[in-house]
C-alpha cells in the first residue's frame, strides 16, 4: 500500500508529536540544569520563557525534517 502525505512530509511524530514534546521537555529542563551547573542565570517572564522554549522546538522540527521526510 502507497501511503502519501496529505500535509507536510514527517507525520504527526515530527511535526506535532514526538520530536516537539520532547524538545519542548528538553527546553523546560534547561534553567534548571544551567542553574545546578553553578552557571548565572536569570528569570525570564513567562512570554519570554515560552518564546524562548518554542524557538528550540523549531530548531529540532527544522533539523531533523530534511533527513526524516526523505
Amino acid at each position: 500500500m502507497l501511503q502519501i502525505e496529505r500535509a507536510r512530509l514527517g507525520g504527526d511524530c515530527l511535526w506535532t508529536g514526538c520530536l516537539p514534546s520532547k524538545a519542548l521537555i528538553a527546553a523546560a529542563h534547561a534553567p534548571d540544569a544551567a542553574n545546578h551547573s553553578g552557571r548565572p542565570t536569570t528569570l525570564a517572564s513567562s512570554a519570554a520563557a515560552f518564546r524562548t522554549a518554542m524557538a528550540s522546538v523549531d530548531r529540532a522540527i527544522q533539523t531533523i525534517a530534511p533527513v526524516d521526510s526523505t
